[in-house]
């Protein structure tokens, strides 16, 4: 695939989300549907624990995750990134499937599910080849002893340590904190019952 495309589509990523799951509360809106107060708690919850889980791997990147192209500064392969490769893809999911329980509807998790799916097998190729252009061997060695999406108790073993800056994650996670309030805050004006 063109790879001018795939980082147009990384650029988006963050957009793609957010038009995802407000399509599902239009579609929603539309079908005249409620959440009861439990799931969307349930939800809420969901998300809030993702978002700092989110906040706490983005301090071993010390806030500098590629946002709008893929870079990197150095290889991370400590804290969350020492048991999985994309600790802040798992979350975006879990934190994706958090909203659609306060959605409450079926569509919701599919079209979360089925956006998220196509632009993962998109992206992550794309950067798994930028990280193994710029770091070679280490990458390619880290690679294969750590998964994508499923942790492993026993974190990968590097001579790396990295003194986590949670300061300039929260700063790099504000705008996402601020639009997820905002999205849950439509839900619960709007659906909760």
């Amino acid at each position: 695939m063109n790879q001018r495309f795939i980082s147009f589509i990384f650029y988006l990523r963050g957009v793609i989300w957010t038009l995802t799951l407000g399509a599902a509360i239009i579609l929603k809106h539309y079908n005249d549907g409620t959440t009861p107060l439990p799931l969307f708690v349930l939800g809420s919850v969901i998300v809030g624990l993702m978002e700092m889980f989110r906040i706490y791997c983005a301090g071993f990147l010390r806030g500098k995750q590629p946002v709008t192209r893929v870079q990197a500064h150095y290889l991370c392969q400590s804290g969350p990134f020492a048991h999985l490769r994309n600790p802040l893809y798992a979350a975006n999911m879990i934190r994706g499937i958090g909203v659609c329980v306060t959605i409450n509807e079926w569509y919701a998790y599919a079209l979360f599910i089925i956006v998220n799916a196509w632009v993962f097998s998109l992206i992550i190729p794309h950067e798994e080849r930028f990280l193994e252009e710029k770091f070679g061997d280490v990458y390619r060695k880290y690679k294969a002893a750590t998964k994508q999406f499923i942790p492993s108790l026993k974190g990968y073993m590097t001579e790396e340590k990295v003194i986590p800056s949670y300061r300039a994650s929260i700063l790099s996670e504000l705008h996402t904190l601020l639009l997820l309030a905002a999205i849950l805050i439509i839900i619960y004006l709007r659906f909760v019952e």
